[in-house]
C-alpha cells in the first residue's frame, strides 16, 4: 500500500471524526497533516487557515507545508521562521552518560566533553 494511500485513507476517518465531534481541534489539526501528505493540499491550506497554528514548532512546521503545497510560500516562510524560533530553546542543557553535554541548537551534542 502506498503511503499516500494511508494518508487519504486517515485524511476520511479524520473527516468523520471532525463531523461526530466538531470541537475537537486535535482531530482537524491531523486532518491538515493527512490532506498535506495526500495531496489534497488547496483543502489542506483552507483548513489549516481556519484553526490557526499554536506555538508549538511542530504544528506550526505541519501549518507551513500546507501553506506551501499551496503555493502560498509567504506564509509557509512565515510560518518556518515561526518555528525555528520557537524550537530553539526547548529545554537547559544535559549530560548524556558518556559525557557529552547536550543543549546546543535543538538538544544537538556540543562539542565540549566533560573531564
Amino acid at each position: 500500500m502506498e503511503d499516500w494511500h494511508m494518508y487519504d485513507e486517515a485524511a476520511t476517518v479524520l473527516r468523520w471524526a471532525r463531523e461526530l465531534f466538531p470541537e475537537e481541534e486535535d482531530a482537524a489539526r491531523l486532518l491538515v497533516e493527512a490532506l498535506s501528505k495526500s495531496g489534497e493540499e488547496e483543502e489542506a491550506r483552507k483548513l489549516s487557515n481556519e484553526l490557526g497554528p499554536r506555538d508549538d514548532p511542530e504544528d506550526l512546521m505541519t501549518h507551513a507545508i500546507a501553506q506551501a503545497a499551496a503555493f502560498d510560500y509567504p506564509k509557509a516562510l512565515e510560518l518556518m521562521a515561526r518555528a525555528i524560533a520557537s524550537g530553539l530553546v526547548r529545554v537547559p542543557p544535559t549530560t548524556s552518560t558518556s559525557g557529552m553535554r547536550c543543549g546546543g541548537l535543538n538538544g544537538w551534542p556540543m562539542t565540549q566533553r566533560s573531564g
